[in-house]
């Protein structure tokens, strides 16, 4: 079905990230991947509050018709970053995301593919802290090989998981759904 050597050559390009505008790099390389992709994108994220250009180019990826899968943790170690995930699935799950959390053990992984080609690597989660805060090293691969092992391990993580629906989180009681929105508030400074 595919010609692998109509495939672009392989390359990795590194990028390294950090405060202030001159060096947040992160952002700026989530987006422009986000924005290549024309079919899929599947994220496996230990946290997940896209924020910014990011945001925004998953949004538009949704429109022209990428279907995105995300894949978290089921329980985080940081319970308010969580709090602020679940308010946001909401409205990822009515525009068609599908979200995945995983059961049982903390999932750690930082992985993004893109079309099954790019793949981004690195200490970065897409959360507000590491794409414009902390210091982060991510590794961009052009590898169709490289792209599907990790989206086959990506697979495996989402077999592992509960899918997360509207109902599930309608179901989460006034109180929390409160709780949730608060954390959303503060997600800049979580």
């Amino acid at each position: 079905s595919h010609n692998p050597s109509a495939d672009p050559p392989e390359a990795i390009h590194f990028f390294d990230s950090g405060p202030g505008r001159r060096y947040s790099r992160a952002g700026r390389v989530f987006a422009r991947l986000i924005r290549r992709a024309r079919s899929q994108i599947t994220l496996s994220m230990a946290y997940f509050l896209p924020v910014g250009a990011p945001m925004r180019a998953l949004l538009n990826a949704r429109r022209r018709g990428v279907r995105i899968r995300v894949i978290v943790p089921g329980k985080s170690d940081v319970p308010i970053v969580q709090r602020a995930s679940c308010h946001l699935y909401g409205q990822l799950l009515s525009r068609g995301f599908r979200i995945y959390e995983r059961r049982q053990r903390m999932l750690h992984s930082k992985a993004m593919v893109v079309d099954d080609l790019y793949t981004l690597v690195g200490s970065c989660n897409l959360d507000p802290r590491s794409l414009y805060i902390n210091l982060e090293f991510l590794a961009v691969i052009r590898s169709r090989r490289l792209a599907l092992v990790i989206a086959r391990i990506c697979r495996f993580e989402a077999q592992q998981s509960d899918r997360v629906t509207r109902r599930s989180c309608e179901k989460r009681s006034r109180w929390q759904r409160f709780l949730d929105r608060l954390a959303w508030t503060v997600r800049w400074w979580l």
